[in-house]
């Protein structure tokens, strides 16, 4: 949750069968509750209203992890977060816009952890994630998955571009797929 100057908490949480979101706000002892809206302006500043079930997964996606961010920025957190495929329906700016965002607002009092999964090659960086930060998985051929970080490879030391030494197979981590898939 995420806890504002004037003492207000907001939370969004799901509601219904459908992709509808509430809107929870508290202010003292009173809970108000309001169904989230999207509402965009046109050129002409005109306001268009939108239903929630009419936006992006990326948008939905995006709703679904402000409550998660919002509670971890909170400097005196101590929540460590997992989430699988944080990078689902996200552009790759996004998923690294909210990254850059958790770990600036990190300190040495902070407490607070993010555990992620992703596809997103692009968050392979040392620019973002110290080595023993990132970790890939790779399954055998009896199907088991073994889990292996990224600083135990010496091709990843140094000013190794890391997005190349992994995606040339000298990491590991890479689907082993037999045949061809045809259009």
């Amino acid at each position: 949750m995420l806890e504002l100057a004037d003492g207000q908490i907001i939370s969004i949480l799901g509601a219904g069968s459908n992709y509808e979101k509430l809107l929870v706000t508290r202010q003292g002892n009173k809970l108000n509750f309001e169904m989230l809206d999207p509402v965009y302006q046109t050129s002409d500043g005109t306001e268009v209203k939108f239903d929630i079930n009419q936006e992006s997964d990326g948008t939905k996606q995006v709703l679904n992890l402000i409550p998660f961010f919002a509670e971890m920025s909170s400097g005196s957190s101590k929540k460590v977060i997992v989430i699988d495929e944080i990078d689902r329906s996200l552009h790759t700016l996004l998923t690294r816009l909210l990254i850059e965002e958790f770990l600036d607002g990190s300190s040495d009092e902070s407490r607070a952890q993010l555990l992620f999964t992703t596809h997103d090659l692009f968050l392979m960086d040392k620019n973002l994630f110290r080595l023993d930060e990132m970790w890939l998985t790779e399954r055998d051929s009896d199907g088991a998955t073994a889990l292996f970080s990224i600083s135990e490879f010496p091709e990843a030391k140094g000013d190794k571009n890391i997005l190349k030494s992994y995606i040339t197979g000298r990491m590991g981590g890479i689907p082993k797929v037999s045949g061809r898939i045809s259009s």
